[in-house]
Order: structure tokens, then C-alpha cells, then sequence
């Protein structure tokens, strides 16, 4: 992080007892971790470690995005996905 400024940023520093750090665990197969506790992470600052004081599990909204080949090659298969939704 760069610690010059340019003239028109204002700088503001305050001093704070909560940070709230979003993460999603997942594995080597890429697969949702769960079922974890404080004591299975480190976070730190600047090269100190943190304490973590509360680890929370929230449901976060996600986008999906389905694209379908509608070209005239593949008019029978269109029909059939159409009678499984």
C-alpha cells in the first residue's frame, strides 16, 4: 500500500475493536468447508496476528447465469430441456 497521498484525499485514521473480515473456505476439490471454529484460523495485520473474536455462518445470495445453444442443430434437445423444467 502506497502511504503517499495525493492533495485532494483526505486522510482519516481511527481506531477500531471490530473488523469484520467476509471468507468462504473451500478445499483442494474446491468444496465448501465447514463446521469450523475460532481456533481454525490465523488473521493477521501488518504481520501480527489478530484475534478472531466471533466466526459467524451467513447464507450469501449468489448469481447464476445459464446459457443455452438454441441454434437449429439443437431443436430436439431445446424440447427436451424445456419438459424438464
Amino acid at each position: 500500500m502506497s502511504t503517499s497521498l495525493s492533495a485532494s484525499t483526505a486522510l482519516i485514521r481511527e481506531k477500531v475493536n471490530l473488523v469484520l473480515v467476509p471468507v468462504t473456505l473451500t478445499d483442494a476439490a474446491n468444496r465448501l468447508v465447514t463446521g469450523l471454529n475460532p481456533t481454525n484460523f490465523q488473521l493477521y495485520e501488518s504481520k501480527r496476528p489478530q484475534k478472531v473474536k466471533y466466526l459467524s455462518r451467513v447464507d450469501a445470495p449468489i448469481s447464476v447465469g445459464v446459457i443455452l445453444d438454441v441454434s437449429g442443430s439443437m431443436g430436439t434437445k431445446i424440447k427436451k430441456l424445456g419438459r424438464r423444467w
